[in-house]
């Protein structure tokens, strides 16, 4: 008999994503959406896509990514800090979703994967060239909208890249990730 009982070694990196979608929200929507993702795990965790979601909004949209090394704050760093677009994508946002149901576009691909460290927060903005579908709430900005066992998403301000000032807002994404374990 052959064994092929693996040991050693580092282990594989599997694909997994997160919604953002929460039920105890409204829906809305704007250019975008500055947002932070959390890393609660006690490994490197790497975005690899964002899909932006829909509730009503449908049609061709070009969806931007941007991201920075550090938390998102409306009042230091809307427009400061090491802001870098990391992905773009013309993407057709599908018709028929509703706030019971959202609907979400093909990922972007991110160009430049984000890898967030163990216990740090990133950073996020995800617009569109016309609008995008968001949430209204949590309260306060930076409260928890969606998590699981590795990521953590939280709400933000929706309007345009480095000028959001509609709040609290979060996001409509399903984010793609490196699990880890």
């Amino acid at each position: 008999s052959i064994d092929l009982t693996a040991s050693g070694g580092v282990p594989c990196i599997v694909a997994a994503s997160l919604s953002s979608h929460n039920s105890t929200l409204t829906s809305n929507g704007s250019s975008g959406c500055h947002f932070n993702i959390t890393n609660t795990s006690t490994s490197p965790v790497v975005i690899t896509d964002i899909a932006q979601g829909t509730y009503s909004y449908s049609g061709a949209n070009t969806i931007t990514v941007y991201s920075m090394p550090g938390p998102y704050s409306h009042t230091t760093n809307t427009t400061t800090g090491t802001w870098t677009q990391v992905g773009q994508a013309a993407v057709t946002m599908p018709t028929g979703g509703s706030f019971a149901n959202p609907l979400f576009a093909p990922p972007v691909v991110l160009s430049n994967p984000v890898t967030i460290p163990a216990g740090a927060t990133y950073g996020f903005y995800v617009g569109g060239s016309s609008t995008v579908s968001y949430a209204t709430g949590p309260s306060p900005v930076g409260s928890s909208v969606a998590s699981d066992a590795f990521i953590s998403i939280s709400s933000g301000h929706g309007g345009s890249f480095g000028a959001g000032s509609f709040s609290p807002r979060s996001p409509l994404i399903q984010v793609g990730y490196g699990d880890p374990t």
